[in-house]
């Protein structure tokens, strides 16, 4: 009888390198899922933000604007920044060998802009979520 343990081990022993260059193709691939996941989650948070700002802002027309202008804050301000870092993200997409390090730059790039936006938004959030309770 042939001893079919002994080639099925040696057949599944990868070289170094082979197993180098698995683990580097898995790493490479995590980072594109993760790439491929932030730039989808941009697209549904700016998705979201739209509806907002259009569809609920409209049907709440009715509230005193100063009402009105603490639930809905510097929600332009935050679309119009979002907005131009998406097609940012999605630019990075064609350059698949530099696009981790391209959007880290771009992160870098709006780090100011999200943070001024950001700081109003965070601001007026506690009274918002007052106002909200209130109705």
């Amino acid at each position: 009888m042939a001893d079919f343990g002994a080639d099925e081990a040696s057949s599944k022993s990868e070289s170094p390198e082979q197993e180098d260059q698995g683990s580097e193709d898995r790493s490479l691939l995590h980072q594109r899922l993760a790439i491929r996941e932030l730039i989808d989650t941009e697209v549904s948070y700016l998705h979201m933000l739209r509806l907002c700002a259009s569809d609920i802002r409209s049907h709440l027309q009715q509230l005193p604007p100063g009402d009105l202008d603490i639930l809905f804050s510097n929600i332009d301000d935050i679309i119009q920044v979002s907005s131009r870092f998406l097609r940012g993200l999605q630019e990075t997409a064609c350059r698949e060998e530099e696009q981790a390090h391209l959007i880290g730059n771009l992160f870098l790039e709006f780090q100011e802009e999200f943070e001024q936006v950001y700081k109003v938004y965070c601001a007026n959030y506690d009274q918002a979520l007052l106002l909200v309770k209130a109705y």
